[in-house]
Protein backbone atom coordinates (compact mmCIF):
# COMPACT_ATOMS: atom_id res chain seq x y z
CA UNK A 1 0.00 0.00 0.00
CA UNK A 2 1.51 3.51 -1.17
CA UNK A 3 2.34 5.90 2.02
CA UNK A 4 0.84 9.36 2.17
CA UNK A 5 3.39 11.51 3.18
CA UNK A 6 3.05 15.62 3.33
CA UNK A 7 5.76 17.56 4.49
CA UNK A 8 5.62 19.72 7.57
CA UNK A 9 7.10 22.77 6.23
CA UNK A 10 8.37 23.98 2.63
CA UNK A 11 11.37 22.23 1.55
CA UNK A 12 13.47 23.90 -0.89
CA UNK A 13 16.16 21.67 -2.59
CA UNK A 14 19.27 23.18 -4.20
CA UNK A 15 20.13 21.96 -8.14
CA UNK A 16 23.41 21.37 -8.90
CA UNK A 17 24.66 20.78 -12.44
CA UNK A 18 26.21 17.68 -11.86
CA UNK A 19 22.42 16.51 -9.98
CA UNK A 20 20.00 14.64 -12.13
CA UNK A 21 17.66 16.56 -11.25
CA UNK A 22 19.39 19.48 -12.93
CA UNK A 23 19.59 17.05 -16.43
CA UNK A 24 16.17 16.62 -16.06
CA UNK A 25 15.60 20.50 -16.02
CA UNK A 26 18.35 20.90 -18.46
CA UNK A 27 17.12 18.05 -21.11
CA UNK A 28 13.43 19.08 -20.68
CA UNK A 29 12.46 15.35 -21.15
CA UNK A 30 11.95 12.50 -18.67
CA UNK A 31 14.07 10.22 -17.12
CA UNK A 32 14.15 7.64 -14.60
CA UNK A 33 16.78 8.32 -11.96
CA UNK A 34 18.46 5.44 -9.35
CA UNK A 35 20.18 5.61 -6.75
CA UNK A 36 19.91 7.64 -3.54
CA UNK A 37 20.40 10.88 -4.73
CA UNK A 38 18.58 13.15 -2.08
CA UNK A 39 20.72 11.26 0.68
CA UNK A 40 23.05 13.77 2.97
CA UNK A 41 20.92 16.80 2.73
CA UNK A 42 20.12 17.36 6.19
CA UNK A 43 16.34 16.93 5.50
CA UNK A 44 15.22 13.86 6.38
CA UNK A 45 12.07 14.17 4.93
CA UNK A 46 12.96 13.95 1.44
CA UNK A 47 14.36 11.00 2.45
CA UNK A 48 10.74 9.80 2.28
CA UNK A 49 9.41 11.34 -0.18
CA UNK A 50 11.72 9.69 -3.04
CA UNK A 51 12.76 6.01 -3.24
CA UNK A 52 15.55 4.96 -4.37
CA UNK A 53 14.33 4.83 -8.37
CA UNK A 54 11.74 8.09 -8.94
CA UNK A 55 10.58 8.86 -12.60
CA UNK A 56 11.02 12.50 -13.36
CA UNK A 57 9.19 14.96 -15.46
CA UNK A 58 9.79 18.78 -16.33
CA UNK A 59 6.47 20.82 -16.39
CA UNK A 60 7.24 22.46 -19.51
CA UNK A 61 5.32 25.12 -21.56
CA UNK A 62 6.42 27.04 -24.49
CA UNK A 63 10.06 26.09 -23.58
CA UNK A 64 9.61 28.28 -20.31
CA UNK A 65 10.08 25.13 -16.83
CA UNK A 66 7.67 25.85 -14.03
CA UNK A 67 8.77 22.74 -11.97
CA UNK A 68 9.91 18.64 -11.77
CA UNK A 69 7.35 16.25 -11.53
CA UNK A 70 8.36 12.96 -9.84
CA UNK A 71 6.47 10.06 -9.56
CA UNK A 72 7.45 6.92 -6.90
CA UNK A 73 7.07 3.24 -7.06
CA UNK A 74 4.86 2.05 -4.09
CA UNK A 75 7.07 0.52 -1.50
CA UNK A 76 7.32 -2.70 -2.17
CA UNK A 77 6.84 -2.82 -6.21
CA UNK A 78 10.65 -3.58 -7.58
CA UNK A 79 9.70 -3.00 -11.45
CA UNK A 80 11.18 -1.09 -13.57
CA UNK A 81 8.92 2.36 -14.90
CA UNK A 82 7.98 1.36 -18.57
CA UNK A 83 7.84 3.66 -21.75
CA UNK A 84 4.59 3.89 -21.37
CA UNK A 85 4.43 5.13 -17.68
CA UNK A 86 7.17 7.69 -18.86
CA UNK A 87 4.52 9.10 -21.93
CA UNK A 88 1.77 9.05 -19.11
CA UNK A 89 3.84 11.18 -16.92
CA UNK A 90 5.04 13.43 -19.34
CA UNK A 91 1.71 13.95 -20.76
CA UNK A 92 0.09 14.55 -16.96
CA UNK A 93 3.05 16.96 -16.60
CA UNK A 94 2.60 19.13 -19.58
CA UNK A 95 -1.18 19.59 -19.34
CA UNK A 96 0.04 20.62 -15.29
CA UNK A 97 2.72 22.97 -16.94
CA UNK A 98 -0.47 24.34 -19.23
CA UNK A 99 -2.53 24.63 -16.09
CA UNK A 100 -0.15 27.14 -14.22
CA UNK A 101 0.42 28.73 -17.07
CA UNK A 102 -3.09 29.16 -17.45
CA UNK A 103 -3.50 30.09 -13.89
CA UNK A 104 -0.74 33.10 -13.61
CA UNK A 105 -2.44 34.67 -16.21
CA UNK A 106 -6.11 34.51 -15.09
CA UNK A 107 -4.35 36.27 -11.99
CA UNK A 108 -2.73 38.87 -13.41
CA UNK A 109 -5.51 39.80 -15.68
CA UNK A 110 -8.06 39.88 -12.08
CA UNK A 111 -4.87 41.76 -10.98
CA UNK A 112 -4.73 44.68 -13.79
CA UNK A 113 -8.81 44.67 -13.44
CA UNK A 114 -8.26 45.83 -9.75
CA UNK A 115 -5.48 48.20 -11.31
CA UNK A 116 -7.70 49.43 -13.39
CA UNK A 117 -10.80 50.11 -11.23
CA UNK A 118 -8.54 51.59 -8.37
CA UNK A 119 -7.09 54.28 -11.16
CA UNK A 120 -10.77 55.17 -11.41
CA UNK A 121 -11.25 55.83 -7.70
CA UNK A 122 -7.91 57.36 -7.34
CA UNK A 123 -9.64 59.61 -10.49
CA UNK A 124 -12.74 60.73 -8.50
CA UNK A 125 -10.58 60.95 -5.66
CA UNK A 126 -8.41 63.20 -7.09
CA UNK A 127 -10.16 65.25 -9.13
CA UNK A 128 -12.19 66.74 -6.02
CA UNK A 129 -9.89 68.53 -4.13
CA UNK A 130 -12.18 68.78 -1.40
CA UNK A 131 -12.40 65.28 -0.87
CA UNK A 132 -9.21 64.36 -2.25
CA UNK A 133 -6.76 61.56 0.03
CA UNK A 134 -10.25 60.56 1.14
CA UNK A 135 -9.56 56.51 -0.15
CA UNK A 136 -5.93 56.57 1.41
CA UNK A 137 -7.44 57.93 4.86
CA UNK A 138 -10.61 55.47 5.00
CA UNK A 139 -7.71 52.76 4.13
CA UNK A 140 -5.44 53.17 6.91
CA UNK A 141 -8.83 53.88 9.37
CA UNK A 142 -10.23 50.24 8.26
CA UNK A 143 -6.89 48.47 8.43
CA UNK A 144 -6.22 49.86 12.07
CA UNK A 145 -9.77 49.31 13.68
CA UNK A 146 -9.39 45.61 11.47
CA UNK A 147 -6.05 45.06 13.48
CA UNK A 148 -7.44 46.72 16.68
CA UNK A 149 -10.30 43.35 16.20
CA UNK A 150 -7.91 40.96 15.49
CA UNK A 151 -9.30 40.16 12.08
CA UNK A 152 -7.45 37.57 10.13
CA UNK A 153 -5.59 38.47 6.76
CA UNK A 154 -8.08 37.72 4.35
CA UNK A 155 -10.78 39.89 6.43
CA UNK A 156 -7.95 42.56 6.55
CA UNK A 157 -7.34 42.47 2.64
CA UNK A 158 -11.10 42.53 2.02
CA UNK A 159 -11.08 45.83 4.04
CA UNK A 160 -8.13 47.57 2.64
CA UNK A 161 -9.36 46.57 -1.25
CA UNK A 162 -12.76 47.72 -0.33
CA UNK A 163 -12.36 50.98 1.14
CA UNK A 164 -9.77 51.92 -2.10
CA UNK A 165 -12.64 51.30 -4.26
CA UNK A 166 -15.66 52.29 -2.08
CA UNK A 167 -16.47 55.40 -3.79
CA UNK A 168 -15.56 53.98 -7.67
CA UNK A 169 -19.13 54.43 -8.44
CA UNK A 170 -18.95 58.06 -8.46
CA UNK A 171 -17.05 58.08 -11.52
CA UNK A 172 -20.55 57.84 -13.10
CA UNK A 173 -22.18 61.01 -10.90
CA UNK A 174 -21.78 64.42 -13.20
CA UNK A 175 -19.37 66.84 -12.01
CA UNK A 176 -21.90 69.18 -11.40
CA UNK A 177 -23.46 67.42 -8.66
CA UNK A 178 -20.19 65.81 -7.42
CA UNK A 179 -17.97 69.43 -7.05
CA UNK A 180 -21.21 71.25 -6.28
CA UNK A 181 -19.94 73.92 -4.06
CA UNK A 182 -23.58 74.31 -2.12
CA UNK A 183 -25.93 71.82 -0.82
CA UNK A 184 -27.68 69.44 -3.26
CA UNK A 185 -31.26 69.36 -3.88
CA UNK A 186 -33.81 66.74 -3.19
CA UNK A 187 -33.50 65.37 -7.27
CA UNK A 188 -29.62 65.76 -7.06
CA UNK A 189 -29.31 63.91 -3.48
CA UNK A 190 -31.34 61.04 -5.64
CA UNK A 191 -28.58 61.11 -8.33
CA UNK A 192 -25.63 60.89 -5.82
CA UNK A 193 -27.22 57.84 -3.74
CA UNK A 194 -26.67 56.01 -7.10
CA UNK A 195 -23.11 55.65 -6.71
CA UNK A 196 -22.77 52.59 -4.39
CA UNK A 197 -24.48 50.72 -6.97
CA UNK A 198 -22.69 52.30 -10.08
CA UNK A 199 -20.29 51.01 -8.26
CA UNK A 200 -20.87 47.43 -7.48
CA UNK A 201 -21.94 47.49 -11.06
CA UNK A 202 -18.24 48.01 -11.72
CA UNK A 203 -16.50 45.50 -10.14
CA UNK A 204 -19.19 43.10 -9.79
CA UNK A 205 -18.21 41.88 -13.45
CA UNK A 206 -14.75 40.67 -11.74
CA UNK A 207 -14.94 37.76 -10.81
CA UNK A 208 -12.23 38.12 -7.83
CA UNK A 209 -13.81 41.40 -6.49
CA UNK A 210 -17.21 39.73 -5.78
CA UNK A 211 -16.01 39.47 -2.39
CA UNK A 212 -15.77 43.24 -2.09
CA UNK A 213 -19.20 43.91 -4.05
CA UNK A 214 -21.48 43.88 -0.29
CA UNK A 215 -18.87 46.52 1.10
CA UNK A 216 -18.87 48.76 -1.88
CA UNK A 217 -22.83 48.71 -2.15
CA UNK A 218 -23.83 49.02 1.24
CA UNK A 219 -21.19 51.33 2.94
CA UNK A 220 -24.07 53.96 3.10
CA UNK A 221 -26.65 51.62 4.82
CA UNK A 222 -27.75 52.23 8.31
CA UNK A 223 -28.58 50.22 11.32
CA UNK A 224 -31.99 51.89 11.49
CA UNK A 225 -32.42 51.29 8.17
CA UNK A 226 -32.28 54.95 7.38
CA UNK A 227 -29.63 53.85 5.04
CA UNK A 228 -29.26 53.47 0.76
CA UNK A 229 -29.42 51.56 -1.72
CA UNK A 230 -31.26 48.60 -0.21
CA UNK A 231 -32.27 49.89 3.27
CA UNK A 232 -30.76 47.06 5.24
CA UNK A 233 -31.31 47.44 9.10
CA UNK A 234 -29.62 45.72 12.28
CA UNK A 235 -28.14 42.12 11.80
CA UNK A 236 -28.29 42.87 7.84
CA UNK A 237 -25.31 44.98 7.61
CA UNK A 238 -22.26 42.92 8.05
CA UNK A 239 -19.44 43.44 9.94
CA UNK A 240 -16.88 44.70 7.80
CA UNK A 241 -19.37 46.81 6.00
CA UNK A 242 -19.88 48.71 9.90
CA UNK A 243 -16.43 48.96 10.33
CA UNK A 244 -15.82 50.68 6.43
CA UNK A 245 -19.14 53.01 6.88
CA UNK A 246 -17.75 54.83 10.49
CA UNK A 247 -14.24 55.03 8.74
CA UNK A 248 -16.16 56.72 5.80
CA UNK A 249 -18.73 59.14 8.16
CA UNK A 250 -15.26 60.16 10.11
CA UNK A 251 -13.16 60.97 7.63
CA UNK A 252 -15.76 62.67 5.78
CA UNK A 253 -16.89 64.92 8.71
CA UNK A 254 -13.15 65.89 9.48
CA UNK A 255 -13.03 66.76 5.46
CA UNK A 256 -13.91 70.25 4.15
CA UNK A 257 -16.49 70.54 2.13
CA UNK A 258 -17.70 72.91 -0.79
CA UNK A 259 -20.63 73.87 1.14
CA UNK A 260 -19.28 73.50 4.79
CA UNK A 261 -15.54 73.63 6.76
CA UNK A 262 -14.43 70.35 7.89
CA UNK A 263 -15.30 69.61 11.75
CA UNK A 264 -12.98 69.62 14.42
CA UNK A 265 -12.00 66.47 16.36
CA UNK A 266 -13.79 67.00 19.00
CA UNK A 267 -17.25 67.75 17.04
CA UNK A 268 -16.06 64.91 14.79
CA UNK A 269 -16.29 62.81 17.93
CA UNK A 270 -19.66 63.86 19.00
CA UNK A 271 -21.12 63.70 16.19
CA UNK A 272 -20.36 60.16 15.45
CA UNK A 273 -21.12 58.89 18.85
CA UNK A 274 -24.57 60.45 18.41
CA UNK A 275 -25.09 58.43 15.89
CA UNK A 276 -25.99 55.30 17.70
CA UNK A 277 -28.85 54.68 15.05
CA UNK A 278 -26.78 54.70 12.13
CA UNK A 279 -23.34 53.70 13.35
CA UNK A 280 -22.34 50.76 15.44
CA UNK A 281 -20.33 52.40 18.55
CA UNK A 282 -18.29 49.21 19.30
CA UNK A 283 -16.69 50.10 15.83
CA UNK A 284 -17.22 53.88 17.18
CA UNK A 285 -14.92 53.52 19.96
CA UNK A 286 -12.31 51.11 18.65
CA UNK A 287 -12.06 53.78 15.86
CA UNK A 288 -11.44 56.91 18.14
CA UNK A 289 -9.32 54.77 20.77
CA UNK A 290 -7.19 53.70 17.76
CA UNK A 291 -7.12 57.18 16.40
CA UNK A 292 -5.90 58.38 20.10
CA UNK A 293 -3.14 55.52 20.38
CA UNK A 294 -1.64 56.54 16.88
CA UNK A 295 -1.75 60.15 17.27
CA UNK A 296 -3.78 60.67 14.18
CA UNK A 297 -6.32 63.62 15.95
CA UNK A 298 -4.33 66.64 15.56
Amino acid sequence: MARSIIPKKKIRLKLFDASPLAKVLAEKHPMVISGVFLQNNNEPTLNELFTETVLCSPLVYHDRISGIMTISKPDGHKESFSQDDMELVFNLASQTAVAIENSKLNSNIEKTYFETISALALAVDAKDHYSRGHLERVTNHVLMVGNRLGLDQEDLDTLRDAARLHDVGKIGIPDEILKKDSGLTDEEWVIMRRHPEIGECIIKPVRSLHHLCDLVRHHHEKLDGSGYPDGLKGDEISPLVRILSVADVYDALTTERPYRPKKSKEEAISIIRSMKNHLDQDIVNILLEGLETAEYLT
